[in-house]
């Protein structure tokens, strides 16, 4: 069985037991375009803020090192808690689910995954998250390796700098 395969079986595994996919429902949907933007040599996740609170996890890759999964850990400020998230466009596309796990009070795993299909995921946005709390806050994504599946998708991550929230 191929290390992919046992991958999406222990996650699946696990993600059952966290409660399953976010809703997709009634809340504005994520945009996910990166039309505008140049090709990248190396894959990239970002943070992007959209608005108080708000903001975006997305992924830039070159056609041939796109991953099948993103695994990331998401930092935020003490005083901020995140009360909502959403599948982006790119996720949706793409077929995959959005999973949230909190790890801490100010920490989660931010998961894109299908156990149904090994389609590539595509540029854009994969995930809003949306914030509340008071005062100046932040929020990162933490180098947890691994982050992208294939393995081989992660050489050379570029990942961006922390957002004001």
């Amino acid at each position: 069985m191929s290390a992919l395969r046992l991958l999406a079986l222990a996650l699946s595994s696990t993600l059952l037991a966290c409660g399953g996919p976010s809703s997709k429902g009634n809340a504005p949907e994520a945009s996910g375009g990166t039309s505008s933007l140049s090709p990248v040599s190396t894959p990239e996740l970002s943070l992007q803020r959209v608005a108080e609170g708000q903001v975006t996890v997305t992924l830039r890759a070159p056609d041939e090192r796109r991953p099948r999964m993103v695994d990331a850990r998401v930092r935020w400020s003490k005083g901020w808690s995140l009360d909502a998230q959403q599948a982006g466009n790119a996720a949706n596309a793409s077929e995959k689910s959005l999973y949230v796990k909190p790890v801490s009070e100010t920490e989660a795993r931010v998961i894109v995954f299908s156990s149904s299909n090994t389609q590539r995921l595509a540029d854009g946005v994969l995930a809003q998250l949306k914030f509340s709390g008071s005062g100046k806050g932040s929020v990162e994504i933490v180098p947890v390796p691994p982050m992208l599946a294939p393995a081989d998708t992660e050489q050379g991550l570029h990942i961006g700098e922390p957002v004001s929230l």
